[in-house]
């Protein structure tokens, strides 16, 4: 069973000692939706062919979660939450982080990810270097 949910920022770009990571990391499927994106919009042949290997590593390396239903409740909380934060400072909410936030949280795993904005939502959150 897992013990963590990665972001794609780790996924991608993990840390050179990865130490730090639980041994059981599972990524959203939003995460696979990503990879997928970046190949098929890589500026060069070469580009394209790294980015494909790494996808293709990446879908045999993890379990992707889905946004089912007790996720896709947690995404409306955060949702809602966005909304109510917009009308006061401006914030939009990050729809794809939102994804594996809620997928995390309805999971019970800790995301590790590089990027402090998901200190925003409720799930468990680790911020790694």
């Amino acid at each position: 069973m897992s013990e963590a949910l990665l972001d794609t920022s780790v996924v991608i770009d993990p840390p050179a000692d990865e130490s730090g990571l639980p041994e059981e990391c599972a990524i959203s499927a939003i995460t696979v939706a990503e990879i997928h994106k970046g190949v098929l919009v890589a500026p060069s042949r070469a580009e394209h062919e790294a980015r494909l290997a790494l996808l293709a590593e990446v879908e045999a390396s993890f379990a992707a979660l889905p946004l089912d239903t007790p996720a896709a409740r947690i995404l409306g909380r955060y949702m809602a939450d966005a909304k109510r934060r917009r009308l006061d400072t401006g914030e939009r909410l990050r729809v794809r982080d939102a994804i594996i936030a809620a997928t995390a949280e309805a999971n019970g795993l800790t995301v590790y990810t590089r990027d402090e904005d998901f200190r925003r939502f409720g799930a468990s959150c680790a911020v790694i270097g």
